[in-house]
């Protein structure tokens, strides 16, 4: 079954607020032991700014994905002969 456009964008939002959330609070400890130590609100910018980048990368490799999947059908429709067979084997009228 194909996924639309708006259920890979609703799939990659999710799933990167749950990836927000745990990267805000991994910062803190991943910059404080490199001696960066961040205000909440600086942390909340740079976790936003690589949390839009994470939709966008998602949602874009999801449609790719989901272009190559339907070129593939297409071109798996094969004529042999005068008959069509698609790429379950079934005859095509």
């Amino acid at each position: 079954m194909a996924q639309t456009k708006k259920g890979s964008l609703l799939e990659s939002i999710a799933n990167t607020a749950i990836g927000f959330c745990i990267n805000y609070c991994i910062n803190f400890f991943v910059f404080g032991s490199c001696g960066i130590h961040l205000s909440p609100g600086k942390n909340f910018l740079i976790t936003g700014v690589f949390t839009i980048v994470s939709i966008t990368r998602g949602y874009l490799i999801r449609r790719f994905v989901e272009y190559k999947h339907s070129a593939k059908s297409i071109n798996n429709t094969i004529e042999y002969g005068k008959v069509n067979f698609n790429s379950d084997g079934f005859a095509l009228d």
